[in-house]
């Protein structure tokens, strides 16, 4: 979970870096995931889905995170795609018109291909924290300034790597 609270932290500090007057009047940062929390592969998104209610829910209550003299709280937005890419679709555009900055997600492939077109769209006003395989590919390519590619551990030396273990 530390690296969930990381990726949180630095999400918040950069929103105060880029975003900070687009911050409300109650200093808040919005942040997204946008996974399968039901269906048949709940089992990607609802383990994430949980740490990072964990640690949104331990930040705010230490008082949230300092940006130089303006502290702010996070309000976080979780979404179920139940792997459907016609409804992720519809819950992305609905985070990208409530101006949500972070959205961490899609761990599925097909979800992430779906919502690839409208990230485009919106390609410079938030940052996505994507897990997907073919989020990997997008790296690097105009109009995809918003990606950020997460590793994913558990894939295994046939996915993204190996795992190292002391």
């Amino acid at each position: 979970m530390s690296c969930w609270k990381g990726a949180l932290i630095a999400g918040g500090i950069a929103s105060g870096l880029l975003f900070g007057p687009a911050a409300k009047a109650e200093d808040v940062v919005k942040i997204g995931q946008i996974e399968a929390l039901t269906g048949a592969t709940a089992t990607y998104g609802w383990m994430s889905a949980q740490g990072t209610k964990v640690a949104v829910e331990e930040i705010n209550a230490k008082g949230g995170f300092k940006v130089g003299d303006r502290t702010y709280k996070l309000e976080l937005q979780q979404v179920d795609t139940r792997g459907e890419p016609r409804e992720a679709t519809v819950q992305f555009r609905k985070m990208m018109e409530e101006k949500v900055h972070f959205v961490f997600g899609p761990f599925l492939t097909n979800v992430f291909n779906a919502i690839e077109p409208i990230a485009n769209q919106n390609n410079g006003k938030f940052l996505l924290f994507a897990g997907a395989t073919s989020a990997h590919a997008a790296l690097g390519k105009p109009d995809h300034d918003y990606l950020l590619r997460t590793w994913n551990w558990d894939a295994g030396s046939a996915g993204f790597g190996r795992w190292w273990t002391i």
